[in-house]
């Protein structure tokens, strides 16, 4: 089996096949890669300029200001997308209002039981930042497209506990 067939089944179109899923024509991009993506948008000048994006510096700008907003900044109502809204690192289970001291900058992901989350956080409170990625797969009956899967019970509320763990931590050694 190819590592591009996953699970035991898939549902498509209301019927269920017992087969693992064919995900060789899907979108797919490494953690790596995301991770890469981050760094060179936060810290452009620490690359070489071959490996710096082509983007205009108000561009690149606009972007991260883009990449931090949380829905209510978009005029989305905040009881139906809070701002823990595909913020999932340190807020994910968190309703509410985000924490004014954490700039957080990420990108998501989301489909067929997989969280992604790749973000640069800012805790302006300790003066402190942190680049972070992680993949978990939430799809325990391993059936795609069945729209069974624990995001919320387990992937979320494990990610934004990874989050803070990683916070909390960082400054326990520092004299």
């Amino acid at each position: 089996m190819s590592s591009l067939n996953k699970g035991k089944g898939y549902i498509e179109n209301g019927q269920l096949f017992n087969i693992p899923k064919d995900f060789s024509k899907k979108n797919y991009v490494p953690l790596r890669s995301l991770h890469s993506i981050m760094k060179r948008l936060i810290f452009p000048s620490t690359f070489p300029k071959e490996e710096q994006f082509k983007l205009k510096n108000s561009d690149r700008i606009d972007l991260l200001r883009i990449m931090e907003m949380v829905p209510r900044q978009y005029g989305y109502d905040p009881t139906t997308y809070p701002d823990n809204y595909v913020k999932f690192f340190v807020i994910g289970d968190q309703k509410g209002k985000k924490p004014k001291h954490l700039r957080i900058f990420n990108k998501v992901g989301l489909a067929y039981g997989y969280l992604i989350d790749c973000a640069y956080i800012k805790n302006e409170l300790n003066q402190k930042e942190y680049l972070m990625s992680a993949s978990v797969y939430v799809n325990d009956n391993q059936i795609f497209n069945g729209d069974i899967y624990e995001y919320d019970d387990i992937g979320i509320p494990f990610l934004a506990e990874l989050g803070r763990q990683l916070i909390h931590h960082s400054g326990k050694n520092e004299k």
